[in-house]
């Protein structure tokens, strides 16, 4: 009867998270864990929702709870992993996202993860490898290319390269703004800057102001002076002053701190 019941509590609080309810689905578990504290599926959908809201600390309590009881599910050692490394365990969450990453039958959606926690680990060459197995297994995916183009560059790869790799993000998501300003900035590198300013031309100037990199935007605004684009000089001027202000204003808070 008890293990009914769990099972019951399981499918209700999955069925609560799934649909945005957090809350009540945590204490669906917490209610039944407190009569059944031996129940691995409950602790491993424990740990997912608080994985799911940044709980690193509870989260890594609630999945090595999970794995001391149960085999834990992909889902669960990518948890793990995360939460190994969202609390500085950076060896530990390595070792276990290389774990995850030897395996084979990985489902597309966990290079994303892969992904991140690779770039935490300032592994940039496994992290461009996660997005070359994503993009094998999903060739239409915008953001995979834009994770190697990040990727590439970290590593020093040639500009070109990195562009070429850039336009098969802009071509699959054209409308993401943030990639045609990364592809803009690397074709004005590599001083194509009718090809970097048709890439800005296309859309409208206030896009520009979604940047929040000084040298990024000082980059562009060298490329919009050349083209004698005034508007956007403008608003680059306006982004380059917000964004000095920003750095003072942290600046200050961090001298404060320290008196």
């Amino acid at each position: 009867m008890e293990d009914r019941n769990c099972k019951t509590a399981c499918q209700r609080a999955t069925k609560l998270f799934k649909s945005g309810f957090t809350k009540p689905a945590l204490d669906i578990t917490d209610l039944s864990l407190a009569d059944n504290s031996d129940q691995g599926e409950l602790w491993l959908l424990r740990a997912t929702i608080l994985h799911s809201e940044g709980k690193w600390a509870e989260a890594l309590v609630a999945i090595e709870t999970a794995a001391a009881l149960i085999p834990l599910t992909l889902g669960g050692e990518l948890v793990l992993a995360d939460c190994y490394s969202q609390i500085g365990k950076h060896e530990l969450a390595l070792s276990s996202y290389e774990y995850l990453f030897s395996r084979q039958t990985l489902p597309v959606s966990f290079y994303a993860g892969l992904y991140a926690g690779f770039k935490r680990a300032n592994r940039f060459d496994l992290a461009m490898s996660a997005c070359r197995r994503a993009i094998e297994l999903a060739p239409e995916n915008d953001e995979a290319y834009f994770g190697m183009a990040h990727c590439m560059s970290a590593l020093a790869y040639p500009p070109r390269q990195i562009t070429a790799v850039l336009q098969k993000a802009v071509n699959l998501a054209p409308d993401k703004t943030h990639y045609r300003l990364s592809l803009a900035l690397q074709l004005s590198l590599t001083k194509r800057r009718v090809q970097a300013y048709d890439v800005l031309a296309k859309r409208k100037p206030e896009i520009l102001k979604t940047l929040t990199c000084s040298c990024m935007a000082r980059q562009l605004l060298e490329l919009c002076v050349w083209a004698g684009d005034h508007e956007r000089c403008s608003l680059l001027g306006g982004v380059l002053a917000k964004l000095s202000n920003q750095s003072e204003e942290v600046t200050a808070d961090q001298e404060i701190g320290n008196d």
